[in-house]
């Protein structure tokens, strides 16, 4: 799992954090039920946009699915610094999960 952006600045207006879901060789992006897929288990990914592509570039497809921005913000309750955040979903009928640390910024 890569999330964008990499530093979360809790002042942005923007709309949408960005994630790149990538599976090992046996499952495909193309198969990931995007109805099932949140942001620490309670924030819901966007039915869309989403789209199957290579972000990465490194030949493996991988999905990219949104999640709203403010709605995680109001998550991490000012919290700064490091921060780990888990994506989980399901694939073929079988549960996934993956994380990535961004830095969140602002509050000070």
């Amino acid at each position: 799992v890569d999330i964008n952006p990499d530093v979360l600045n809790l002042k942005s207006k923007g709309n949408w954090i960005t994630c790149y879901i990538e599976l090992p060789d046996s499952y495909s992006a193309e198969n990931i039920d995007v109805s099932t897929v949140t942001l620490e288990s309670i924030i819901p990914a966007e039915s869309s946009p989403t789209q199957v592509g290579d972000h990465d570039d490194d030949g493996i497809p991988d999905l990219m699915v949104k999640f709203d921005r403010q709605v995680l913000i109001g998550y991490l309750e000012g919290a700064t610094g490091e921060v780990t955040l888990t994506l989980t979903g399901d694939v073929d009928g079988k549960p996934f999960d993956g994380s990535d640390t961004i830095i969140v910024i602002g509050e000070e």
